[in-house]
């Protein structure tokens, strides 16, 4: 994920659990710009991305970290 072309975090998908048909997200946004919505954004996109993409799949989980 980039701001005004800079690096500002990153978002990946995967490990796709057949009997769960989910796939893991992980996501990481800069300290210094958090609580600005970019996180919110991209995982709104992403999430339609995989459910247009990838009809096998019913559910994105992810695991918070501090």
């Amino acid at each position: 994920m980039s701001l005004d072309n800079k690096i500002i975090g990153y978002v990946d998908f995967g490990n796709f659990n057949n009997e769960e048909e989910a796939v893991y997200i992980r996501e990481l946004v800069d300290k210094d710009k958090r609580h600005l919505g970019y996180g919110t954004l991209i995982l709104s996109e992403v999430c339609d991305y995989v459910f247009k993409t990838y009809p096998f799949v019913y559910k994105i989980k992810a695991r918070i970290a501090p």
